[in-house]
């Protein structure tokens, strides 16, 4: 009997590739990458699927993510965060199997009963721990393995956390965050709170910095986020004011897909020029930051690109998501 032997799926260097086929060649990477790491989920995991759900989240929920950095993992429970089983069995499984490996040890546990999903712990367990408000986690968030029931509770228990009373202060957060990105986007320099400036891109010279231990990330900060954040604020404005959680919670996790689904369901605010500004935009960004992060990984800090076109660029990102991407319901009052 023949023994097929499983390639590990074939990533293509964002440097021959331009950006439109390099986004499309990034969905089916991460597709393929994900189904093998649910196959070994399922062959190591198997008989403790019932209390647990094993989610993944951002760049690797939404397909975009190259093999740079580990893959995210987020372990919801119901009432059994002391229960240490199931986590010690999937690190387990991430130490000694060739798919899993890619995944990141440090695992997001959630236990939906308490706490809030919508906020996510840094540097956890270390004396600099703190909370981030960082909704589009669960926003995008992507069922692996388990529960399929426990999952859905997490996602119900997360929307009702966006239209309670706690909610207003998650929009005001994040519509902040949106600000932050946009003057990422307009000047390449991200501020932080104690008055540290960091430079993630030049757009006098045409230059992308990449550097991990010093927190600078090329596109990443700038128009990326932005539109990641843009998105999530106008969600969330659209559930506050009584939009349909349904449509929300059905709609994909990749950006462009999301964008595309949001204007079939009549939910978008952008003329057709718009959403093919930002879509072109969006996909250029991510060749560009994944083009600095194989660069890093090269020993190359810094990539040049054209600062025409990328200024032009930002300034569009930046134009678009001053203003609602989304139809926001009006709130009628008696």
């Amino acid at each position: 009997m023949k023994t097929t032997i499983r390639k590990n799926p074939n990533y293509v260097n964002p440097n021959i590739r331009g950006y439109n086929e390099y986004f499309d060649h990034l969905i089916a990477f991460n597709k393929r990458t994900q189904e093998g790491c649910k196959r070994d989920m399922q062959s190591c995991l198997a008989g403790l699927e019932d209390g647990w759900a094993i989610a993944t989240t951002g760049s690797d929920a939404r397909l975009e993510k190259g093999p740079v950095s580990p893959i995210e993992t987020v372990l919801f429970t119901l009432g059994r965060s002391g229960d240490n089983e199931m986590l010690c069995r999937l690190k387990d499984c991430i130490s000694r199997t060739e798919t899993l490996s890619l995944y990141d040890q440090d695992i997001d546990v959630r236990d939906i009963s308490k706490g809030r999903l919508s906020e996510m712990t840094v540097n956890k367990g270390q004396p600099n721990q703190f909370s981030l408000i960082s909704p589009n986690r669960m926003l995008d968030v992507g069922l692996m393995f388990g529960n399929e029931s426990i999952y859905r509770a997490a996602r119900d228990t997360f929307f009702s956390e966006l239209t309670s009373e706690l909610g207003s202060s998650i929009f005001e957060k994040v519509k902040d965050r949106t600000k932050e990105h946009r003057f990422v986007t307009s000047t390449g320099t991200q501020k932080y709170s104690r008055g540290e400036l960091l430079k993630h891109f030049d757009l006098d010279n045409g230059l992308a910095y990449y550097n991990p231990q010093q927190k600078v990330w090329s596109f990443k900060q700038g128009p990326i986020r932005a539109i990641q954040y843009a998105l999530v604020r106008d969600i969330i404005k659209y559930l506050r004011h009584g939009g349909n959680k349904n449509l929300v919670s059905s709609l994909p996790s990749n950006t462009i897909e999301k964008l595309n689904l949001l204007e079939v369901d009549h939910l978008l605010a952008l003329s057709h020029n718009q959403l093919s500004d930002l879509s072109d935009n969006y996909k250029y960004f991510l060749w560009a930051y994944h083009k600095s992060q194989n660069a890093y990984k090269c020993g190359l800090s810094q990539v040049d690109f054209d600062a025409v076109e990328v200024r032009e660029r930002c300034k569009t990102v930046d134009a678009i998501c001053s203003s609602s991407l989304i139809k926001i319901p009006e709130i009628h009052t008696q």
